[in-house]
């Protein structure tokens, strides 16, 4: 019953999803507790897992999203102007379907030190991080805690500005 519950509301959540730019007062001020796992390797990773030093950036994302397309693009292509940041990629979809979007889309941030692809696969990320749409970026500074929230699609000249507060 319960999986079943988290599904709809997940097709509620796609449901509204990918339409507008708002900045929503709900996103967790401290970074929560949470524990996803990697793509590459399927290891557990938590918020211990977290780079110590630079900004955290989370991008919750979903493989359909046309916004999250063009966000997760334009980052690679503009990745010399964000690289001082940790990225979180998030998504609650299958481990095959999130290879082939980052193949297809995420080719610039493929590879890269500071990049961490993420399976959501306790459906954790709607219940803590609250996003109301994709893609939902949150930015937390060293100390954890939120700095900057953007939710829906954004010009990458705003993703970088708040990346790099």
């Amino acid at each position: 019953m319960k999986r079943i519950f988290l599904l709809l509301s997940f097709f509620v959540f796609v449901a509204q999803s990918c339409t507008s730019q708002t900045v929503k007062g709900d996103a967790p001020e401290n970074i929560p507790e949470f524990t996803f796992y990697t793509l590459k390797a399927n290891q557990s990773f938590s918020r211990t897992s977290l780079a110590l030093k630079g900004n955290s950036v989370f991008v919750f994302f979903d493989p359909g999203c046309s916004h999250c397309r063009d966000d997760i693009k334009a980052m690679g292509e503009n990745y010399e102007s964000i690289k001082g940041a940790n990225f979180y990629l998030v998504t609650q979809q299958d481990g095959i379907l999130v290879t082939d979007f980052m193949n297809t889309y995420g080719k610039g941030l493929q590879n890269k030190p500071n990049v961490t692809v993420l399976l959501d696969r306790n459906f954790e990320f709607l219940a803590k991080f609250k996003p109301d749409q994709y893609p939902a970026i949150y930015v937390y500074g060293q100390d954890r805690k939120l700095k900057a929230f953007l939710s829906g699609a954004n010009p990458v000249e705003k993703i970088i500005k708040n990346v790099n507060l």
